[in-house]
C-alpha cells in the first residue's frame, strides 16, 4: 500500500491526539487507498484557531504543491462549516474545490462533541452514568461547556475537579491531559461516528486522501 506523509495543524493538544488516533484508525481499516504517516513534529499545536487561519494561504499552497496537509478546527459560533471554509481559504473555496491532498475538517461545534459521541466510553472514563452525556453532541451549542458541567455536577475525584476552570481560565490544569488520556486509551472513532455526523464526514474524507 502507498504511504502518504502528512503535515497537520490543530488548535490544541486534544485535537492533536484526535488526529493521531484518527490516523491510526484509518490505517487499521484496510480499506484506504493510502497509509497515512504523520511527519515528525506533527500535528503542530498552533494554540488557537487564529494562527491556523493566518497560515491557511501557506497551507493551501502546500496542498497545491502535492503535499498532504490536515487541518482540524472547531466550528465554534460560525453558522456552518462551508462558511468557515470560505472565510479561511484564500479563494473562498468549498470542500469540493480544495486540493485532493488537503483534509480540512471542522468539528461541530467543538472537538469535545466527537469525544462525547463515544458516550459509553467517556461515561466510564468519568465514572458517571451515560445518561449524563448528550446523545446527539453535534446539536450542542457548546460541547465543552456541556462536558464541564457534567464534570462539575457529577465528578468528585480530584483528577476530574482539576479539569474545571479556576479564576479567569477557560479550562482547568488537568483538562487537556485528561482528554488526551481518554483519546489515546479509550476513545473509539468507530463507535463515535454513530453519534456524530461531522466525525463521520471527517473519517470519510480521510479515506479519500491519496
Amino acid at each position: 500500500m502507498q504511504e502518504l506523509n502528512c503535515f497537520a495543524y490543530v488548535e490544541d493538544e486534544p485535537s492533536a491526539a484526535l488526529i493521531r488516533r484518527l490516523v491510526r484508525f484509518h490505517n487499521s481499516t484496510g480499506k484506504a487507498a493510502a497509509r497515512l504517516v504523520l511527519n515528525p513534529g506533527f500535528p503542530a499545536n498552533m494554540r488557537g484557531y487564529g494562527p491556523i487561519k493566518a497560515k491557511m494561504d501557506a497551507i493551501c499552497k502546500m496542498a497545491a504543491a502535492n503535499l498532504c496537509v490536515m487541518v482540524l478546527t472547531d466550528l465554534d459560533t460560525v453558522k456552518c462549516a462551508p462558511e468557515l471554509i470560505r472565510n479561511w481559504t484564500p479563494l473562498g473555496q468549498n470542500v469540493s474545490t480544495l486540493s485532493h491532498r488537503m483534509w480540512f475538517r471542522i468539528a461541530v461545534r467543538e472537538v469535545e462533541s466527537w469525544l462525547i459521541a463515544d458516550r459509553e466510553a467517556l461515561a466510564a472514563f468519568l465514572n458517571v452514568a451515560p445518561a449524563n452525556l448528550n446523545a446527539t453532541p453535534d446539536n450542542l451549542p457548546d460541547p465543552k461547556q456541556h462536558l464541564l458541567n457534567t464534570i462539575r455536577t457529577k465528578c468528585r475525584a480530584n483528577k476530574y475537579r482539576e479539569m474545571l476552570p479556576t479564576r479567569h481560565a477557560s479550562i482547568g490544569v488537568n483538562y487537556n491531559p485528561m482528554l488526551v488520556e481518554f483519546i489515546e486509551k479509550h476513545w473509539d472513532p468507530g463507535r463515535a461516528v454513530d453519534n456524530s455526523d461531522s466525525l463521520r464526514r471527517a473519517l470519510n474524507a480521510l479515506a479519500l486522501l491519496e
